[in-house]
């Protein structure tokens, strides 16, 4: 994790010249301080005052772009709401899927639930452990068959700490969806992986209707006793 703050570190400074990020920079600048929780938050913060001064004290850059830079900088590691909107469907390949995962970890504040087939996407993977690492209570049901392929994620959640359970039958756990606080829910096609980003036709689907999210809730927990 250090030195995944210290890469933050390099980038943030980039922000001094927003031309010097192209789009996609942005959004993975974007993405990596979503998984950041408030300690880690505090560092970047504290070094970018540093940075600040030092700037200002040896007048490399005019006052005025270094105190924007600032606000830049302050505003990127704010808390934010999640962007996820509810009742809202997103496609790939694209990254609009992955983004709406990792805004849907981030928006869970005591309770996540996750049913999926394999996780192999380490972006996601980072937005579970952060989520977990605020407190939030994860559990993740997942088929066995996946667990030892190659790039899978499921042995470094377990290692994290993450509760996880899976499906020992001859056949396959082929769920897609996951709850957050019991009051969202994140359904459709989309595996947690990064092919299901880049190359893949997926669908996910958010919503906040209690008449989806019940039966949902009660599959997840009937499920998580089953393959306890």
């Amino acid at each position: 994790m250090q030195n995944k703050l210290k890469d933050l570190q390099r980038q943030l400074i980039h922000l001094v010249d927003d031309a010097k990020l192209t789009s996609s920079e942005k959004s993975e600048l974007q993405e990596l301080v979503a998984v950041l929780d408030q300690e880690q938050r505090n560092f970047l913060r504290n070094r970018a005052f540093d940075y600040a001064k030092q700037q200002l004290s040896d007048n490399s850059l005019a006052p005025q772009s270094v105190l924007a830079w600032l606000e830049k900088v302050n505003k990127l590691l704010q808390v934010q709401q999640t962007s996820v909107v509810e009742d809202s469907a997103y496609f790939s390949p694209g990254d609009e899927c992955r983004r709406a995962i990792i805004d849907f970890c981030f928006k869970a504040k005591q309770q996540l639930d996750i049913c999926v087939f394999t996780i192999s996407d380490d972006r996601l993977t980072e937005a579970i452990i952060a989520a977990s690492k605020r407190g939030v209570i994860i559990r993740l049901l997942t088929d066995n068959d996946k667990k030892n392929d190659r790039g899978s994620d499921i042995h470094y959640l377990i290692e994290q700490g993450i509760d996880v359970r899976f499906d020992n039958t001859s056949y396959h756990m082929h769920h897609k969806f996951a709850l957050a606080d019991q009051s969202l829910l994140l359904n459709g096609s989309f595996n947690w992986t990064r092919s299901a980003s880049d190359k893949n036709e997926e669908n996910l689907t958010i919503t906040s209707s209690e008449r989806l999210l019940e039966p949902f809730q009660a599959t997840f927990n009937n499920l998580w006793i089953k393959f306890k």
